[in-house]
């Protein structure tokens, strides 16, 4: 790095650059300070950093500001979703416990056992397991089909099934009225048969329209509902609704032939049964 001087003006009696001064005197030279050194370039400095400084802690503040933003709108988001997860699974925890509580109906209020199925051809006559049950069968032949549930006794209980020809359909046993048991089923027949005897709570529950045709047996575990009964066919046609209510066995329709009325039921659960030979359907009115 250079040093820089400049000239001092000569005071007055000083002699002239390029002259001698009197006396043996010599001129002299002040010293320069260099640029960086000087106010100015001190002052700009000085400057220029509280500048950096200030934008600095500006941006650091505006980034911040948009970070806190961010996450604000994510734990938005997720405090929503996590409100959607709760209702959606006190939905499906609830519609379970309701299921479960119907299941539990069924399976607490009648016997519980392992379905099983029996088949063969002609007359013959099986063990049924002790309470209420369902049968469900079928049958190719010509002649008489009939299904009688017995007593210990051997005497008849319950007349199931009663038919020519061709048959295939679901009963129950031991939910008539007199509470009569059942301790084995008579067949009648000359054709092949098969029989699967089944618990309650396997029965299928009813639709709302339920069509089908034949005889079947339902799981209802609905409200107080007005029920629109139609019926196409001929022979009897007779439906029976069986719960814990006050009247327990009510029977909603038992006719011949073509069928169509509305019938009041009372809250579920309940068991019910369709006796019918042609084309049938329960819907809501």
């Amino acid at each position: 790095m250079s040093n820089e001087y400049y000239y001092q003006q000569p005071q007055p009696g000083q002699p002239q650059p390029g002259q001698p001064a009197p006396g043996g005197a010599v001129p002299y030279y002040v010293k320069k300070n260099p640029w960086y050194l000087r106010w100015w370039a001190i002052t700009l400095g000085i400057v220029g950093v509280v500048g950096v400084c200030c934008f600095g802690a500006l941006a650091f503040v505006l980034v911040g500001t948009e970070l806190d933003s961010d996450s604000a709108d994510n734990d938005e988001d997720s405090s929503v979703a996590s409100d959607i997860d709760e209702e959606e699974n006190d939905v499906e925890a609830g519609t379970e416990a309701e299921e479960e509580s119907e299941a539990d109906y069924f399976s607490s209020t009648f016997p519980v056992f392992a379905a099983f199925t029996e088949s063969g051809s002609g007359d013959s006559v099986i063990d049924l397991p002790a309470g209420q049950g369902i049968v469900t069968a079928s049958h190719t032949g010509s002649s008489n089909f009939i299904l009688t549930t017995l007593d210990e006794s051997n005497e008849m209980s319950d007349l199931l099934v009663n038919t020519i020809g061709n048959y295939e359909g679901t009963s129950a046993y031991g939910l008539d009225w007199l509470g009569m048991d059942s301790a084995s089923l008579q067949i009648t027949a000359d054709g092949p048969w098969e029989v699967t005897i089944a618990p309650i709570a396997d029965a299928p529950k009813l639709g709302d329209p339920e069509e089908s045709q034949g005889d079947g047996v339902y799981q209802y575990s609905g409200g107080a509902a007005n029920w629109a009964l139609t019926h196409q066919g001929e022979g009897n046609f007779i439906v029976t609704y069986i719960s814990d209510s006050l009247v327990g066995w009510d029977l909603l329709a038992n006719e011949i032939g073509n069928y169509e009325g509305t019938v009041a039921v009372t809250s579920g659960p309940a068991v019910v049964t369709v006796n019918a030979r042609g084309t049938w359907a329960i819907m809501s009115s």
